[in-house]
């Protein structure tokens, strides 16, 4: 009985196939948010309504995806500094039926108001292990990524294939239609060492050609098993070569002269956060 419950628990939550469309991945991303209400200041002062102060009302947010590392646990992931601003009581938005967007509070996810988001320590990631309830895991089924669809690999991906970023910058695609952004651009560093623009700690990227958006950190980076072109040469994948998220969206850096590049954290960190999230929470690692 319990060998067949865990067979129907991996075939509910692992998204249909590994080779999978931009379109098929979309199941997997959902828009992260928190809307907090603040005094509206103007000069270091509160603006006032009468006798009142002024009420406004802010909202952070920013992209995750759901990754099962063992077929029967379900985590949630971003960026570390996403996990920051929208803290423990935040909401998502995630594809419902026919494309509709399905949206649930962190509490639905986790069975509490209080997520308890696990960092990497160094790099800018963050997962929190997910406690859903029957009806709950139902609706997200087919929406997680599996622990052999994420990259290893200690080495940045190749500068030749072009790499696909899926989320929701400006928090765009989460409203009437579920519609993630997918935005293509190729890698243009190895592995190399910046400053993290939220804390200005040393922590390790590679770096695409184009900048991100707004919305988009915390993004998987894919890498498409699909045909790409090396110079005047057509490449084919192998039959059966799995789509794999190579990476995790940090953000843009830019100078002075309007130079901009995206920033991404190499998959390998995200790896080791869940390993590091599984051993904290006393879940055996099924690598």
């Amino acid at each position: 009985m319990r060998k067949w419950r865990l067979s129907f628990v991996l075939l509910l939550l692992v998204a249909p196939c590994l080779s999978q469309t931009v379109d098929q991945l979309s199941a997997i991303v959902v828009l992260l948010y928190r809307t907090e209400e603040h005094p509206a200041m103007k000069d270091g002062k509160p603006i006032m309504d009468g006798d009142k102060p002024r009420i406004e009302r802010v909202t952070k947010y920013g992209t995750g995806f759901f990754v099962t590392p063992d077929g029967s646990t379900t985590i949630l992931v971003t960026a570390e500094h996403v996990s920051t601003e929208i803290k423990s009581d935040f909401r998502i938005i995630a594809r419902g039926e026919s494309d509709t967007p399905l949206e649930m509070s962190s509490e639905q996810l986790a069975g509490t108001k209080d997520v308890d988001w696990i960092t990497h320590g160094k790099e800018d990631v963050a997962v929190t292990i997910l406690h859903p309830n029957k009806d709950t895991l139902v609706k997200l089924a087919g929406r997680f990524m599996s622990r052999n669809q994420i990259a290893s690999d200690s080495v940045a991906p190749s500068r030749d294939r072009p790499l696909t970023a899926l989320g929701f910058p400006l928090a765009l695609g989460a409203a009437g239609h579920f519609s993630p952004i997918s935005r293509d651009s190729k890698p243009v560093s190895g592995l190399i060492t910046l400053p993290r623009f939220d804390i200005q700690t040393p922590a390790t990227f590679f770096l695409l050609g184009d900048p991100s958006i707004a919305g988009f950190s915390g993004a998987p980076v894919f890498l498409i098993a699909a045909p790409y072109t090396t110079g005047q040469l057509l490449s084919l994948p192998a039959s059966g070569t799995p789509t794999l998220c190579v990476g995790v969206v940090h953000g843009t850096i830019s100078d002075d002269t309007g130079g901009k590049m995206a920033a991404i954290t190499p998959s390998m960190y995200l790896l080791e956060t869940i390993d590091k999230a599984m051993k904290q929470n006393q879940i055996p690692s099924r690598k």
